[in-house]
């Protein structure tokens, strides 16, 4: 979310409300989902989501997308 702010409404809209939290700063976007009992498969919906809008927001050459294994802290 530091990266790309607009992602917050996408986390709040999911139901994960900790966008602000001190703990988002340590933990991978699929630490967070899944810590907060979130299957794979909602998780693989959740990164569907975030990628539809990062790469509009935010263009560079090659592809930015988020994979789970490549997920900064959020």
């Amino acid at each position: 979310v530091e990266k790309y702010p607009q992602l917050a409404d996408v986390f709040l809209d999911f139901g994960v409300h900790c966008v602000g939290c001190y703990v988002s700063s340590y933990e991978t976007i699929e630490q967070g989902i899944l810590g907060h009992g979130f299957s794979e498969e909602e998780l693989d919906e959740f990164l569907k989501e975030i990628n539809t809008i990062v790469p509009r927001s935010h263009p560079s050459p090659g592809d930015q997308r988020v994979a789970p294994e490549e997920a900064t802290p959020y």
